[in-house]
């Protein structure tokens, strides 16, 4: 009677041998959810950290900032087809004007005005800088700009000149094109 009752008292255990491939088949499942984690948590960082890079606030030009096209006056040679255009511009705004980004069309239908000619006046960097940057045109002044423009164009339709102006951001002086007082002018090379 002893032996039955221990076979009575034993717990039936099946499927001890199956427990440890459960354990192996979980364990996949945990890597990934780890995998899966990181690299949330990474991109997080990532983001964070490219985050700061991004410029948070606007920088944009003072209401009263106003460049005005006195005169333009565009010459062609017939012989070898050079471009002389000369343009004569005055701060008629508010505020001093640093400098102007200058692009033109060839063709009247064309909207937006694509070709640079900062690099024929003399400037660098797509902008042309008022007294060789050292000074800001100042309100009522006015300056002349000479742009060789030599055989490299058939014509110059239209001129489109945008102001710009150094403003002062947080201690650091940064760079702002004034898009809002954008102007256009139509020239005719004679």
């Amino acid at each position: 009677m002893g032996i039955a009752k221990r076979k009575m008292n034993k717990p039936l255990r099946i499927g001890i041998a199956k427990r440890g491939m459960n354990k192996r088949g979980i364990s996949p499942l945990i890597g990934y959810v780890l995998l899966i984690v990181g690299m949330l948590s990474v991109s997080v960082l990532v983001y964070g950290w490219l985050k700061t890079y991004v410029p948070q606030e606007k920088i944009e030009c003072s209401e009263g900032v106003s460049l005005f096209v006195k005169d333009i006056e565009c010459t062609k040679n017939i012989t070898n087809s050079e471009i002389k255009l000369i343009l004569n511009i005055k701060n008629n705004g508010l505020f001093n004007v640093d400098g102007f980004l200058i692009h033109a069309t060839n063709d009247s239908v064309q909207k937006l005005a694509t070709i640079d000619l900062s690099s024929y006046g003399g400037g660098a960097n797509e902008i042309i800088l008022f007294n060789e940057g050292r000074v800001p045109l100042k309100p009522s002044e006015e300056e002349g700009y000479l742009f060789e423009i030599g055989s490299n164009l058939n014509d110059i339709k239209t001129i489109e000149i945008i102001p710009a102006k150094f403003e002062i951001v947080k201690g650091k002086k940064r760079f702002t094109s004034c898009g809002s007082a954008k102007i256009t002018d139509v020239v005719n090379c004679v």
